[in-house]
């Protein structure tokens, strides 16, 4: 009797880690799709909008915190989004669609590189910026940070 427990102990303990590592698997496999574009430009400062598709191919569903977007220039961040606390779902074999992130970066943040902007406006390039998506994912397991980074090409 007392080896069966043993066994059922160590079986459910075995199942149990193998669903939590299945559930962190889960997580891993989110594919984003980030977009960036320019919303608006005036004195104050340009207004970027982000958009994002997570897309869950796993027969888990779960929810994640709206994501929390830093806009990198060469490295230098230049413009957060606003914090806010709000859970959006996203399905078994679906994807949740997040929209209008905006992002303002204000004139002065853009101060230092205003001549490498305006160079590459001249040339007709287009400007590389790094997007970076933070949230945190929750599922039955628990809460797992979730991070995508991405560059973009956005032009004036």
């Amino acid at each position: 009797m007392q080896k069966l427990k043993y066994i059922l102990f160590g079986t459910g303990s075995l199942l149990t880690i193998g669903y939590l590592f299945g559930m962190q698997k889960t997580v891993q496999n989110l594919e984003a799709v980030i977009t960036a574009k320019v919303h608006s430009l005036t004195f104050g400062g340009i207004t970027l909008r982000v958009d994002a598709i997570l897309k869950n191919p796993s027969k888990d569903s779960l929810k994640i915190k709206f994501p929390f977007v830093r806009i990198l220039y060469k490295g230098v961040s230049i413009g957060t989004s606003q914090v806010e606390n709000k859970e959006i779902p996203i399905p078994a074999f679906g994807q949740a669609s997040i929209e209008n992130i905006k992002i303002q970066i204000p004139l002065f943040g853009i101060l230092g590189l205003i001549l490498d902007f305006i160079n590459l406006l001249k040339k007709g390039e287009t400007i590389k910026i790094e997007v970076h998506v933070l949230t945190t994912a929750y599922t039955v397991a628990g809460a797992i940070p979730y991070t995508y980074k991405v560059t973009q090409d956005i032009k004036l």
